[in-house]
């Protein structure tokens, strides 16, 4: 009887005993997997809903859609007011000059981590964050003779002139 099991598996083949068993394993492998189907097919249709779908495991595509619409407006906003905030700071400390503003906006509007970590790495320029004075008074606003150099002072003395009338026609008062 092997023998006629095997001669109807293994075609083409006088089988013998051992290709017949190897034939018979495998039809028994697919046996397996056909019973693991059907299980899982059966455990399908037992969870089918009568074809409605559960809305708290699936969302429509077109809500999806929305969704990632509004999530890109709301980054967009995010990021505009954080590289307004970034470049002002920025500009107040020095790090970009005002006309690197158009680029610093570019930039940052492209890729806002590139732009934060350029200004991290930069260093501030003193001159465009702080005054370069303290507060000194203008030529104007100080003692009028201070003004006058020693040599000016010397002109006064050797030409018999006040300080204060050499000042007025150095400044073109008179």
């Amino acid at each position: 009887m092997l023998k006629k099991i095997g001669i109807s598996l293994v075609e083409g083949q006088d089988p013998d005993e051992s290709a017949a068993l190897a034939a018979l394993s495998a039809l028994q492998t697919k046996a397996a997997t056909v019973d693991t189907l059907a299980t899982e097919v059966a455990a399908l249709k037992a969870n089918d809903n009568g074809g409605t779908v559960d809305p708290a495991k699936y969302v429509p595509v077109e809500v999806m859609h929305d969704l990632h619409a509004q999530i890109a407006v709301l980054s967009a906003q995010g990021n505009a007011s954080k590289l307004d905030q970034l470049i002002e700071t920025a500009k107040q400390e020095g790090r970009i000059i005002p006309a690197m503003e158009s680029w610093a906006r570019e930039l940052g509007e492209k890729d806002i981590a590139a732009l934060s970590a350029y200004l991290d790495k930069s260093q501030p320029i003193a001159a465009l964050s702080a005054m370069q004075t303290k507060e000194k008074k203008s030529v104007d606003d100080a003692d009028p003779l201070a003004a006058l150099s020693a040599d000016e002072k010397a002109t006064c003395v050797a030409m018999g002139i006040s300080e204060a009338d050499y000042l007025a026609t150095k400044k073109g008062d008179m």
